[in-house]
């Protein structure tokens, strides 16, 4: 009831209806009536405001409720979730108007967090940017076919990573082909904080949403022509989008193995990474339950990489001709001062010049004299600076005198290089000097008196000979010279060993001008310019030594190279002439020097000549004196030439010459002085040798002789005197022939002798020295002993038993008297000894002989030994005997006889020192039986090479090459083996470089000693190459590369061991099948093997390969002659086995090296190798390195993989 009053609301009603009505009333009653409408009031309910329907039950809502409001009381709506308002007009913060991520404020008013904005916080503001955490863009050429197919030859990549920039990375290139483009680029997304998540939120998500890779390539129009692009291509980022954000880290890493494109000068390629932030949110509809995606607007972000192709280098305006500067200055370009160095007018027409790299180099000469800078890639001092800091000038001091270049390297951006050179001889230390063994003297004066005199004069008209003057190597500026400061420069070109990077000055930009260019400077001996001058006195030369100044007194030489001049002098008999030279070097240095000349036509006075025979002499056994009485008042006597001779048949006995007697001090009454102040006697004696007068027996009674003296002064003129000797027969030593004389014994041995004595005196040559003696069996035997022996030795005779030998000396026309010694044998304790015992020995010995035989029988048979070479001649006793020199001749005590042929003085000592040297128990000795020799290889001049196989336990033979005797071999050949077989065991050792001595067999009576070495398949050195000279590859230079460093090892053992060996060639070099060089061809002594066979005394040179002090012999060679010939080795086997100085004879190679000359850079050398060959080339030997040194220059130089098998072997 209640609720209904609410809604129902009640009034006053009228109600109409139709009645009767008096319309008049009189007399008391009505009296007219009408119909009329009578309205009745009533209450009657009705739906209050604000309700309708049948029972006022429905509410009314005006304006009426949207939205899908209900209205629930009159004009009151019940809105659904996300509207409010009195009819749900309004939308609030909900699903309907969501307002995310921010804050709403009141009912729809959203106030967004910092990076984002809009009425319902859906846009990102630039803050909301990706970071693009990394973009880089890689350009790579990689071969698709040869030798290099797939590996990167070069590669640039530009990076725009730099946070917070948009400023694109420039990266300028000058290479052409590309064919592959990497791309990496990283980005990630940064979200602001967060607000609570509103109840319509389902979900949301913000990240990276796109991204892509965009490279185009955009070529110079050509002239008319619009812009082409020939390339553009875009490289998506995948696994992205709007509806699947990346929240980390998005990354496109893309590689373009297709980009092929004509790349030309000037052309760009455009590099534009782009990723863009975004993200989506999911609403609940909390009224339905049901959902909706939005999507956010994000930001972008972008990075861009630009390739610049430029392909042109910079200029300098003088090119052009543009201006008149040089490329770089540097103040005077020869100079004792500080350098001042500065350069202006480079250009770069697209680019630009980006930075200045300047270098010092020192320049040195070359094998052929040219000047070159000493290490092109690695200057004494650079320095780079960008263009945009260089501040000339720029101040320099050299570390020392020389000649320099300074290298300057323009680079634009691409990295295009420009190089200029400018030298500049820096000197403020050198000076002339005076070089005393080369004088300044008149060559036309005589030579023999020191060109201080001259016998000719010349009147005021010129008429007479005019004065030659001479100073050859005189004057020097040595520092110039030994450094060859002076000379022409080569040109600067170097290419690094990979090919990828070169230095080269165009003679555009390289010094012609100036003081000091590339030309030479023309000089003699670092002199360039001579002047001369002259001045006459009749007084010695006393008044005439001051150095003129007057300049006209100077006149300049016609041709100073040829350090000469001929000057016209105005002379008398009596006058001296001082002549002064002036030189100059380039630096401006002078040097003056004088020599004088004395001029004398006069010849000497001979007053006396007087012959004494048969004085007391110091010099000979039998001598008479010539005294002789002369004098020169102008010049004084220079000497007094002598001859003996027969007038009637011109031969000349002997000849000679003596010394004009000067003295210091003052002569007297026996001499005289001469105007310039030195001062002679006049009395001059000659001794003589009786035996030069020697004639045959038959004419000593009737031959006469004559005696010829020409007496020259210090001029050279002469006077002539003529003496006659007569009755040769008063002077002594005529027909007397000595014998030996003080024969004595030395030493007296059971079963022998040995006697010395001194040769007699006499004037006639000894053929030689007969000794007769009696033999045991009562034979007379006559030995015939060497003319210069001076003592006997006899071994074989009987012990205790009187014995008489005659020696006779043997002359050519005559015989001397016999001499006589006697001598009686020692006691021998031998002949006490019991007869029992040396029955005993004599049956064992039998015994021992029957076992030989038939040994030997069983081998013959089986083949295990052939024919002697030798045969045993005869069975008689021999009688062993030696003669001997004088004692500095004598041969060591190991021998038992001596044999001339090494006792001469050429360095065969070692022969005969190894040769008899005895070693107890050597360890090396191999029996025969254990050798079996197979293929002959070789032949030498005394000695068979065979390959052999040596049992080293049962039935384990191995390969061997065995060194035997030839089959005519002889003592001294027996002897040459013994020696190499001792020298090799004791001396050399063993070293993996050098060719292994295994061992020797001594005990083989027919084939005699030989030696036992390493085999080695691969055969010799030079061989090896020639036969590779078309596998050349990578692993073959590196082999070659190991086989020097080897022989450098091999050597430097050698040389520890004071080893010379005289003949290192490749041909001596062995290799194994393991190719580790072995050093053969050495041995004990200079000459073994070298000789012609038919020639023992000549020794044979390989001269291309000999060092220049042992062209003509290896007597005196040393490790540094070894050394030269490494270098040598090293060109044959970085040539491949070239014969070293093709095309130019043997005998012409010396003057050849003497003059400078040496072998170029064979094709497989590296600047290392080259460089160390022309060290080993140095013409002093003292200048030379050692073989450690080069050893330890290979290994720290070539030595970069310590695993390596064979490096690792070199360092043990």
């Amino acid at each position: 009831m209640s609720s209904w009053k609410k809604r129902t609301c009640y009034r006053t009603g009228t109600r109409y209806s139709k009645t009767q009505v008096c319309c008049r009333w009189d007399w008391g009653h009505c009296t007219w009536y009408e119909q009329r409408t009578v309205t009745y009031y009533t209450s009657e309910s009705y739906c209050c405001p604000g309700w309708r329907g049948t029972n006022c039950n429905t509410p009314i809502c005006d304006p009426p409720c949207i939205n899908g409001g209900t209205c629930v009381n009159p004009n009151t709506c019940k809105c659904q979730y996300g509207h409010t308002g009195s009819s749900c007009q309004t939308v609030t913060c909900s699903h309907l108007h969501p307002c995310f991520p921010g804050r709403c404020i009141g009912t729809s008013t959203c106030n967004c967090v910092n990076g984002f904005s809009g009425d319902k916080c859906f846009t990102m503001t630039p803050s909301q940017q990706p970071h693009i955490t990394h973009a880089s863009t890689t350009m790579k050429q990689l071969p698709r076919t040869g030798h290099f197919a797939g590996h990167v030859m070069y590669w640039f990549m530009s990076d725009a990573s730099e946070p917070n920039s948009t400023k694109p990375d420039h990266r300028w290139i000058h290479f052409k082909e590309f064919n592959k483009l990497e791309f990496l680029v990283e980005a990630m997304y940064n979200p602001p904080n967060i607000p609570i998540l509103p109840v319509y939120l389902e979900n949301y998500k913000f990240g990276i949403v796109s991204g892509h890779v965009r490279a185009v390539v955009s070529k110079v129009p050509r002239p008319g022509s619009q812009k082409d692009v020939p390339f553009n291509r875009t490289y998506p980022l995948s696994g992205v989008s709007r509806s699947n954000p990346e929240p980390n880290v998005a990354r496109l890493n893309y590689t373009d193995n297709s980009f092929a494109i004509n790349i030309e000068h000037g052309d760009n390629l455009t590099i534009t990474a782009r990723v863009e932030s975004g993200g989506y949110e999911i609403l609940r509809n909390i009224n339905d339950h049901s959902s909706r995606t939005l999507m956010y607007n994000g930001q972008e972000s972008e990075k861009t990489m630009i390739f610049h192709f430029d392909f042109e280098p910079s200029y300098h305006c003088s090119e052009n001709r543009s201006c008149t500067d040089n490329p770089i200055r540097i103040g005077p370009d020869i100079t004792k001062q500080f350098l001042s160095i500065s350069w202006q007018g480079w250009h770069d027409d697209l680019g630009g010049v980006f930075r200045y790299n300047w270098e010092i180099h020192h320049l040195k000469s070359d094998a052929l004299g040219y000047l070159t800078e000493d290490s092109p890639m690695r200057p004494l001092y650079s320095e780079a600076m960008l263009k945009k800091n260089f501040s000339p000038p720029i101040f320099y001091t050299p570390p020392e005198p020389g000649m320099y270049s300074i290298i300057l390297d323009v680079a634009d951006k691409a990295n295009n290089s420009r190089f200029a050179r400018q030298f500049v001889l820096y000197d403020p230390v050198s000076n002339i000097t005076t070089d005393e063994t080369l004088q300044l003297f008149v060559s036309s004066a005589e030579p023999e008196t020191h060109y201080h005199w001259q016998s000719n004069v010349q009147n005021q008209t010129h008429h007479g000979p005019p004065i030659h003057v001479s100073w050859k190597g005189h004057f020097r500026n040595k520092f110039h010279e030994d450094n060859k400061l002076l000379n022409a420069i080569l040109p600067f070109n170097v290419v690094a060993m990979d090919g990828m990077y070169f230095k080269r000055v165009n003679d555009s930009l390289d010094d012609f001008s100036g003081n000091r260019t590339r030309k030479a400077i023309p000089n003699i001996h670092g002199i360039v310019w001579f002047e001369i001058a002259y001045d006459v006195d009749h007084q010695g030369g006393k008044t005439i030594t001051e150095i003129p100044t007057v300049i006209s007194r100077w006149k300049t030489v016609d041709n100073f190279l040829y350090e000469n001049q001929t000057i016209n002098v105005k002379r008398s008999d009596g006058d001296t002439v001082r002549i002064w030279v002036r030189s100059k070097d380039v630096m401006g240095n002078i040097k003056v020097d004088s020599t004088v000349v004395h001029i004398d036509t006069t010849p000497p006075t001979i007053t006396t000549v007087e012959i004494d025979a048969n004085v007391n002499s110091t010099k000979f056994d039998f001598a008479s004196r010539v005294v002789i009485s002369t004098e020169d008042g102008e010049s004084g006597i220079h000497k007094i030439e002598w001859r003996i001779k027969d007038e009637k048949t011109g031969k000349v006995f002997k000849t000679g010459k003596l010394s004009g007697y000067k003295t210091n001090e003052k002569p007297g009454t026996f001499g005289r002085c001469i105007p310039m102040g030195d001062c002679y006697f006049f009395k001059h004696t000659i001794d003589i040798n009786n035996c030069w007068m020697v004639v045959p027996k038959a004419k000593l009674p009737s031959q006469n002789l004559t005696l010829e003296l020409d007496v020259f002064n210090m001029a050279m003129k002469s006077s002539t005197e003529k003496q006659q000797i007569y009755n040769l027969m008063q002077f002594n030593g005529m027909e007397s022939y000595s014998g030996p004389i003080n024969l004595r014994v030395d030493k007296i041995y059971p079963n022998g002798v040995k006697l010395k004595w001194t040769k007699g005196k006499s004037c006639y040559d000894i053929q030689g020295i007969l000794v007769t003696f009696i033999t045991n069996s009562g034979h007379q035997e006559t030995r015939n002993i060497d003319k210069d022996a001076d003592w006997y030795e006899m071994i074989g005779l009987d012990t205790n038993t009187n014995f008489t030998i005659k020696f006779v000396t043997k002359y050519a026309e005559d015989s001397s008297d016999p001499v006589y010694i006697s001598f009686v044998t020692a006691f021998s304790e031998a002949q006490s000894s019991n007869a029992a015992v040396i029955g005993g020995s004599i049956g064992g010995v039998l015994f021992l002989l029957l076992i030989i035989i038939i040994i030997i029988v069983v081998l013959w048979r089986t083949g295990r030994i052939c024919e002697p070479r030798k045969q045993q001649q005869g069975n008689e006793k021999a009688y062993v005997y030696s003669f001997g020199l004088p004692d500095k001749h004598q041969v060591n005590k190991w021998t038992e006889y001596n044999n001339k042929t090494y006792t001469t003085d050429d360095g065969m000592e070692d022969i005969y020192l190894y040769g008899g040297m005895k070693i107890d128990n050597p360890t090396w000795l191999i029996p025969h039986t254990k050798i079996v020799l197979e293929d002959k290889i070789n032949s030498g001049r005394f000695a068979d090479i065979f390959k052999a196989r040596y049992d080293i336990k049962q039935n384990d033979m191995t390969t061997v090459v065995a060194k035997t005797l030839q089959a005519n071999y002889n003592d001294d050949n027996n002897l040459v083996m013994m020696a190499k077989i001792n020298f090799f065991a004791t001396k050399v050792g063993k070293h993996r470089n050098v060719l292994g001595f295994i061992g020797a067999v001594t005990d083989n009576t027919h084939l005699g000693p030989y030696m036992v070495l390493e085999y080695c398949e691969e055969g010799n050195l030079r061989d090896w190459l020639l036969k590779k000279k078309d596998k050349i590859g990578d692993e073959m230079i590196e082999q070659l590369f190991q086989i020097v460093f080897g022989v450098a090892t091999g050597m430097e053992y050698l040389a520890s061991k004071q080893i010379v060996h005289r003949r290192l060639a490749a041909r001596n070099i062995l290799l194994p099948f393991t190719l580790i060089p072995k050093i053969s061809g050495f041995g004990p002594t200079p000459n073994d093997e070298t000789k012609d066979k038919n020639d023992i005394t000549k020794e044979r040179v390989p001269v291309k390969w000999m060092a220049p002090e042992c062209t003509l012999s290896t007597v005196n060679a040393t490790t540094k002659s070894d050394v030269w010939s490494y270098g040598i080795v090293m060109w044959e086997i970085l040539s491949l086995g070239e014969t070293p100085y093709g095309g130019i004879s043997s005998r012409n190679v010396p003057d050849r090296i003497q003059n400078g000359h040496r072998l170029g850079r064979p094709e497989y050398s590296t600047d290392t190798h080259y460089k160390i060959m022309k060290k080993c080339w140095s013409l002093k030997p003292e200048d030379r390195p050692v073989f450690k040194s080069i050893v330890k220059e290979f290994d720290s130089t070539f030595r970069t993989r310590p695993s390596d098998d064979y490096y690792y072997e070199m360092q043990k």
